[in-house]
């Protein structure tokens, strides 16, 4: 969290009148008789500020400067009132005006810092921290909101050095723990961030903040029961008003996203942060607000005297943000909305209202709010680059592009920036682009992640392999404490396609034992489980197999890419060629998989290692039905009937490869049995296509053998299929 000046003047009261003023003045000093009076008004502003009556302290204060228009102390006094009381605009002129007065008070830059960040000016809020410093190396709240800064920017070890050195300066203070144990847990060193955080609440016993933030620790860690323990203590200290909450820290059922909301997170899920290790994350596109200023309200820093209803709409970003930390979506939902009912002027508040609905698989609704965050503050970073994210999510990627790319204009040091645009280049194909957008984040961050993962997956596209290998270690090594899956799925292609599949099998199941389990339905699991030689590729595909629809396009794009590339690994580039179209068919144009399957078919194609993309198709009535005579997607059938689908498009490729036919369609039924022979094949059709679709069929017989499970489903022992030869 952020030191404010409210915060900071209430533990610090005491010292204003001992000579070391911190934040009104750094030392109350003597202006001869002229200024006598206004120094009474001073004086008597600065002791209704410490007994919080506001409106008097703001009278005095100006009355001060009524007598004496050059008195730097008591602008910096006036404008800390009117940021206790929301006025952003008006307390930075005061604090301009002090500052011009009197160039060398290192509190007023600190003050002025504070309220740039408040209006969402990381870079003036840095260079007014880097003044307070040069002028007072000793302050330890200017090192603590730096370090957030730097934080929020990905410079983890640059945020780290200013945490320890506010802890150094001042080890009674729990901010700087609770932070500095945030980048420890950013940078996966879990236990350090674990030791952090309990001082922090051994200092601050009543900070529901670092309560959540341990709770949050302790589920990566695996320490479940203490996680709930610390969300319940969380929601305890501070709780919203009594109509939020019926059973304070208890969670809805449920411990992952809905299915849809998985897919649509596919592409965070793997560079970024995952479903099972989203945490109190960093301003940039992620699922989940920023930790870093809900204690102050966010745009009102240290307000003692809000009005009702902005007092309530503070209470209720503070639930949301523990309801967040426990992963309680619709409680978090339900507090948000009753923010931005309370209190609707805040766009921060939107933006986190819409990372609430990502997370619940509401993509419409946060695409809105983000809308309404970027309308009502066009300069929020935030807002701009989770609007890019989702954007690129919908495959709508020139748009997104140009909100990644403003976002860079406004922070042009954003290392999540640069790395959010290159993946989005990436997904437009300007590989090039997106090659210069993640080296750009390396060089502002070279501990961030991120881009080493992009630019390994640029890297293993273009058979780069030796180095895509060394970028996926690398983002193993920074990233301990997020999902390392589709990473590792890479890692165990390179050394399989480079002779080494048992080490890769090895060190995959080796990773397999360390990992959490997500869910029971949990699909990267599956696919592991398949790469490692535990499940058939039939197994695969139905395993793929899902109500929801974009979910099962996303998870068959997977499934079909992770099957060729098995098939090219064993030599079989026809089969390859075939799995890799499959994975194109699905669609899911913004999956790494998808990218990858284009690129393998373009190689393949090159150096004549299988057939043209697609000389001719079979057409099926719905694309992820595969003649299912039932009709459900979700049909246990539909992974079987896939790959006897893939293996008919495999032969019939290349049969018909170089042929010209007239159009015509050609309908074929068959029975396939548990066994997999065939029986009653009928082909309708002339005599010219017909016999090229029965040889398609023939030459797969017999097809792979029904799984146990679907041995036990079938009411017959045989499998009724018919398709339809599209001749185009």
């Amino acid at each position: 969290m952020r030191m404010v000046w409210g915060q900071a003047f209430q533990k610090l009261a005491g010292t204003l009148f001992t000579g070391a003023g911190v934040f009104f003045f750094v030392v109350f000093q003597s202006h001869g008789d002229e200024r006598n009076v206004a120094d009474d008004w001073l004086n008597q502003a600065v002791e209704a500020a410490r007994t919080n009556d506001l409106a008097t302290a703001l009278t005095n204060f100006t009355k001060a400067i009524e007598l004496d228009p050059d008195f730097a102390e008591a602008y910096n006094g006036r404008a800390t009132e009117k940021l206790r009381q929301g006025d952003i605009q008006g307390a930075l002129e005061d604090y301009d005006r002090a500052i011009k007065l009197e160039p060398t008070l290192a509190a007023v830059y600190y003050n002025r810092g504070t309220a740039r960040q408040a209006a969402v000016d990381s870079q003036g809020a840095m260079d007014d921290y880097n003044q307070c410093i040069t002028l007072r190396p000793g302050f330890a709240p200017a090192y603590n909101n730096r370090g957030e800064l730097e934080r929020a920017k990905g410079h983890l070890d640059a945020a780290l050095a200013d945490f320890n050195q506010a802890i150094k300066l001042n080890p009674q203070a729990a901010e700087p723990f609770n932070n500095r144990g945030l980048v420890k847990m950013d940078r996966g060193d879990l236990g350090g961030a674990l030791a952090d955080l309990s001082r922090a609440i051994e200092l601050d016993p009543k900070n529901a903040t670092a309560h959540a933030n341990r709770g949050v620790v302790k589920r990566l860690a695996g320490d479940s029961d203490g996680a709930q323990a610390d969300y319940d203590q969380a929601a305890r200290l501070a709780p919203g008003p009594a109509e939020t909450h019926q059973n304070p820290g208890v969670r809805e059922q449920g411990e992952t996203y809905p299915a849809g909301a998985l897919t649509e997170l596919n592409r965070a899920d793997r560079l970024n942060v995952s479903d099972d290790a989203a945490g109190p994350p960093i301003p940039g596109p992620s699922l989940e607000p920023d930790a870093g200023n809900w204690d102050s309200t966010t745009n009102e820093p240290g307000k003692a005297d809000e009005s009702a209803s902005a007092s309530r709409a503070s209470q209720y970003r503070r639930q949301a943000y523990l309801d967040l930390c426990a992963r309680s979506w619709l409680l978090a939902l339900t507090n948000l909305n009753r923010a931005i009912e309370s209190d609707p002027g805040h766009a921060a508040d939107y933006v986190s209202r819409a990372s609430a609905k990502r997370a619940s698989g509401d993509l419409t609704g946060a695409r809105e709010d983000l809308d309404q965050a970027v309308k009502m503050d066009p300069g929020n970073v935030r807002a701009l680059m989770l609007r890019g994210s989702l954007k690129a999510a919908n495959c709508d990627f020139e748009s997104a592009l140009a909100d990644a790319s403003e976002a860079i204009e406004l922070d042009p040091l954003s290392a999540r920036a640069y790395a959010e645009r290159g993946f989005i280049r990436a997904d437009l194909g300007d590989n090039g682009g997106a090659l210069a957008d993640e080296e750009k984040a390396m060089e502002l961050s070279p501990e961030f992640a991120g881009p080493y993962g992009t630019r390994g997956m640029l890297r293993y596209d273009a058979r780069d392999f030796a180095n895509a290998l060394s970028d996926f270690r690398k983002f193993c090594q920074l990233d301990l404490a997020h999902s390392q899956d589709y990473i590792r799925f890479r890692i165990w292609l390179i050394e399989a396609r480079l002779g080494e599949q048992m080490t890769a099998t090895q060190e995959l199941q080796l990773y397999l034992q360390k990992r959490h389990a997500r869910s029971p339905d949990d699909w990267p699991l599956i696919i592991a489980r398949f790469l490692t030689g535990e499940l058939s590729e039939p197994e695969l595909l139905h395993a793929a197999e899902c109500p929801n629809i974009k979910t099962s396009d996303g998870r068959h794009c997977e499934a079909w890419f992770y099957a060729g590339s098995k098939r090219l690994i064993n030599g079989d580039a026809l089969s390859a060629t075939a799995d890799f179209n499959q994975c194109l068919a699905a669609n899911s144009k913004n999956f790494t998989e998808y990218r990858s399957a284009k690129a393998e078919l373009k190689f393949l194609q090159a150096t004549n290692q299988g057939p043209p993309l697609a000389p001719a198709k079979i057409v099926r009535e719905h694309p992820r039905r595969l003649n299912e005579v039932t009709g459900t997607i979700a049909s246990p059938w539909a992974g079987y009937d896939r790959l006897i689908g893939s293996r008919i498009d495999q032969q019939w490729q290349a049969i018909v490869q170089g042929k010209n036919f007239a159009p015509t369609k050609v309908v074929a039924k068959f029975r396939v049995h548990e066994d997999g022979t065939v029986s009653g094949l009928k082909v309708s059709g002339d005599d010219v296509h017909a016999p090229y679709c029965e040889a398609a069929i023939m030459k797969c017989v017999p097809f792979p053998k029904w799984p146990e499970e679907l041995q036990t489903a079938a009411a017959l022992g045989f499998r009724e299929m018919t398709y339809i030869f599209d001749f185009r």
